[in-house]
């Protein structure tokens, strides 16, 4: 009997983290590089005889689909296309028949699917696929030693060459994305050493690349190495240089003037002073019914995409300052990870229409103009927004980039954008001046400008003329049709606009009680009541009701519920072409789910009119709320592409990773997140949801006990997903006191049925997990968790269906993503 292999330290690292140890293969396929099969005492069975190299071929394409295996039919198809099928099947036969000859009869563990034995054949490629999926990147990597089958070619199988082309170009996309997954980590622990490693082997794997070499450059700058980081920034323009006839960009211009300064920044990842934190006062916001509408700032989220750097709008009087944004357009080449999320080249950019409204600069510097002066650089932002076929980008993006005296280029760079918007308001006495120019991107250059010359009482007016004008010439038209927005429709009162503006500001939902929203709403009230048909300003407040139920009782939480239903369906007859307004109504519908399909509705016309990237983020919610997951992804990465530096949108991009089973991915974006100071308090739970939902009680209940999120100790819904994680991992005597500390509350408030749910069917009852979920229904409390895979066990229950469609989440056709 064959003794057996001693597993390389690739495929060990893999193997050793499985529950049950497997017995070490007696063969190994290598597909990576040089196709070969290693038999005992390390002896080459199959090599690259010419004979040899079809039978290693069905190897290697059984080997890459794993425990999936490959139908007969398939593989008649990718090996002899061309042949008469019976002819095909006899040489499939054959060709089967001589492997199990030369290796071992139990090669394979089924004959149709055709299926590799493990117990017999190990191979890299499966090595590599198995850690990805497991989120164990550093083995992911090591087991790659280079192109998959490299060098292959079958004479008269040209579907078996395009299928290789295709799943090289795949492996070789998922090594590079596991080293720059790498790279970001280790650049966000401040390991130099690491971060230098894989920024070195990713310039290896693609020497051309501005990310790569960028992301090198400013690694080893980082670490104190500024003659290697000049050295190799010099080698990278001699070679774009050579080989491309092009200037390696002013990114890398950028970093070669730091380099040679010898004093670039402390890091990427950059650290907000305490000066300026007190300055920013920025609100660390919630999920929905305690959330905040807007991203929460962003000091220390390195931009390695644009989902992954925030910033919050200004508080009314405040000037918010984000430390480490001036580095943005300097690391901008480095950024582009997600190529749904970015355009990786700028023709890529210049191919569509996209647009970002920077700060407008209130050159009277009089600080009681300063919510006038942001407020038409938003307002102008609206504007373009309902515009066909245009990207515009978020003012929760673009105000990273005030006062920073960056270039038009670096900076619709780091925005991924066409054009730029830019502005300054003049005041003298109660006449305003606004300049405004089109730039475009790519030179730095004005397209059009013009100036406006107005009294105070009409400044809120002039964006819908600017808009118009942009519109006409970018040759845009409106969501509905024509070619100029509609005239302004918001106030003309300039003291109910500023209430507004401070009303409907993030910093409301920052309390861990009811004052902050309180105070948020009483402003919304007083900006109504010196306009009563102030559309915006009634659609901000179903929020404000949203944060105020999460710690009402059953009589105060459906008195809110009414407020909020009432007042968006008067800001939606107020003016029907506000997307805020049917935003407003679907955060409505979702207190308590009470009508899912009926949210989704709303989210979507907000959409259709122009809405602002948090929409697709409350869509995202809905959809997988409703089963479909896929879609919900979909959603969250739209919103990180219209705001590419929220730190709110890249969690929920994290988020809804995990709800798709993409685990490894979505722990990582959320560990970005996580890097991010002032904490965005979110991340922490999705994290927690994350590991719960693959079994790691330990990671979970760690992560749900250490967030500092001051309300994390009283957030029922925290502190019921802590109670399921400690139940479903045998702490049972912990899990019961939470129960028990959740029913006290219940019977004082007579609502909180939803979060006993989830304790109870961590604790395994699901008779009385259905009971506390039905009462649920009556007092307001349910939540969208509760259809989360994390709640499978539940879920398998035939009553959990019969729930769904009690909701109106059973209406459609819902899309199972299988786990990986």
């Amino acid at each position: 009997m064959l003794a057996r292999l001693p597993l390389p330290g690739y495929v060990r690292r893999v193997t050793d983290s499985r529950a049950t140890p497997v017995a070490a293969p007696r063969y190994l396929l290598g597909t990576f590089g040089t196709l070969t099969l290693i038999g005992p005492g390390n002896v080459t069975v199959l090599g690259q005889h010419g004979h040899h190299r079809r039978r290693l071929a069905l190897l290697a394409v059984l080997a890459a689909a794993g425990e999936r295996g490959r139908t007969r039919d398939q593989l008649l198809v990718l090996f002899w296309p061309e042949a008469a099928q019976a002819r095909a099947r006899r040489s499939l036969d054959q060709l089967l028949y001589e492997l199990r000859s030369t290796i071992a009869s139990a090669l394979f563990a089924s004959a149709d699917p055709v299926r590799l034995n493990p117990e017999v054949l190990e191979s890299d490629v499966d090595a590599f696929n198995t850690a990805l999926a497991r989120g164990e990147l550093e083995a992911a990597v090591t087991a790659y030693r280079g192109p998959f089958l490299d060098g292959v070619h079958i004479g008269g199988a040209p579907e078996l060459d395009r299928w290789l082309e295709t799943e090289r170009a795949r492996l070789e996309r998922s090594y590079t994305g596991a080293l720059e997954k790498l790279a970001q980590r280790a650049d966000a622990d401040g390991d130099h050493a690491r971060a230098i490693e894989w920024w070195r082997r990713l310039t290896e794997s693609d020497a051309l690349s501005s990310k790569n070499a960028t992301g090198l450059i400013r690694t080893l700058m980082n670490a104190g190495e500024h003659a290697a980081a000049l050295r190799h920034a010099e080698r990278f323009e001699a070679l774009v240089s050579q080989e491309l006839g092009t200037s390696a960009g002013p990114n890398v211009a950028a970093l070669v003037a730091e380099a040679r300064a010898g004093a670039g920044p402390d890091r990427v990842v950059a650290r907000i002073s305490s000066s300026e934190a007190a300055a920013a006062s920025p609100p660390p916001e919630m999920e929905p019914g305690g959330a905040s509408d807007e991203p929460s700032s962003v000091a220390t989220l390195s931009p390695f995409r644009p989902a992954h750097v925030a910033n919050a709008p200004r508080r009314h009087h405040r000037t918010v300052v984000v430390a480490g944004l001036a580095l943005v357009a300097a690391v901008t080449a480095a950024s582009v990870a997600m190529a749904r999320v970015r355009q990786s080249t700028r023709s890529q950019i210049d191919a569509e229409s996209s647009i970002a409204v920077l700060p407008f600069e209130n050159v009277s510097r009089d600080r009681e103009d300063s919510v006038l002066v942001d407020g038409l650089s938003e307002e102008l932002t609206s504007a373009l927004s309902k515009l066909q076929n245009v990207r515009v980008i978020a003012r929760a993006s673009t105000v990273a980039f005030r006062n920073r005296g960056l270039g038009a280029r670096h900076i619709a760079d780091s925005l991924g954008v066409a054009h730029l918007v830019e502005g300054s308001v003049q005041k003298s006495g109660s006449h305003f001046r606004v300049r405004v120019r089109l730039v475009n991107a790519s030179d730095g250059a004005t397209r059009w400008s013009d100036t406006y010359d107005r009294e105070r009482g009409d400044i809120l007016v002039v964006e819908s003329e600017i808009a118009a004008a942009v519109a006409r010439e970018l040759g845009l038209r409106m969501l509905g049709g024509g070619t100029a927005p509609r005239p302004h429709r918001g106030t003309h009162d300039i003291a109910a606009y500023e209430l507004y503006v401070r009303g409907r500001d993030p910093i409301h939902f920052r309390s861990a009680t009811d004052s902050g929203p309180l105070e948020g709403l009483a402003l919304l009230q007083q900006a109504v009541a010196l306009d009563s048909g102030y559309a915006a300003a009634y659609a901000h407040m179903p929020a404000m009701y949203y944060a105020l139920t999460t710690y009402a009782d059953l009589d105060r939480a459906r008195r809110l519920k009414r407020l909020a239903d009432s007042t968006a369906q008067l800001a939606v007859r107020l003016d029907s072409s506000l997307p805020e307004a049917y935003m407003a109504l679907g955060k409505a519908d979702q207190i308590g789910l009470s009508d899912l399909p009926g949210a989704e509705t709303a989210f979507r016309r907000s959409i259709a009119l122009g809405g602002s990237p948090r929409v697709h983020e409350l869509l995202a919610d809905n959809l997988s709320w409703t089963g479909l997951p896929e879609e919900a992804l979909e959603e969250a990465t739209r919103s990180a592409k219209e705001d590419p530096l929220s730190a709110s949108a890249a969690a929920e991009v994290g988020k809804h990773l995990c709800l798709n089973h993409r685990y490894a991915e979505g722990i990582a974006e959320l560990a970005r997140v996580a890097a991010v100071r002032p904490p965005l308090q979110r991340a922490s739970l999705y994290t927690a949801i994350c590991y719960v939902m693959q079994d790691r009680w330990p990671d979970a209940i760690a992560k749900l006990r250490g967030t500092s999120d001051p309300r994390g100790s009283k957030d029922p819904r925290v502190r019921s997903v802590l109670g399921y994680a400690l139940a479903r991992s045998g702490r049972t005597a912990e899990a019961r006191q939470i129960q028990s500390e959740l029913l006290a509350e219940w019977r004082s408030k007579r609502r909180g049925a939803y979060e006993l749910a989830v304790v109870t069917a961590g604790l395994g009852d699901d008779d009385q997990a259905f009971a506390w979920l039905d009462r649920a229904v009556g007092d307001l409390s349910l939540y969208g968790y509760i259809m989360y895979p994390l709640f499978k066990e539940l879920q398998a229950d035939p009553r959990f269906e019969q729930f769904r469609a009690r909701l109106g989440a059973s209406s459609r056709e819902r899309r199972a993503v299988p786990a990986r």
